[in-house]
């Protein structure tokens, strides 16, 4: 699935591809924070985790 996220303060726009499995590899991971624009990994698995 692709996600498209416009930044309300910048304007700046992101794609993010984003499987649909049950289960998702740390790389896969990694590669969403890449494209989401996270600078700290950890801090995008923390976030990830509160949501779900």
């Amino acid at each position: 699935m692709k996600l498209r996220y416009i930044d309300p303060n910048t304007g700046e726009k992101r794609n993010v591809s984003v499987p649909l499995h049950d289960e998702v590899s740390t790389d896969t991971l990694r590669s969403i924070a890449n494209q989401a624009g996270a600078d700290d990994f950890r801090k995008f698995l923390d976030e990830i985790d509160r949501m779900i």
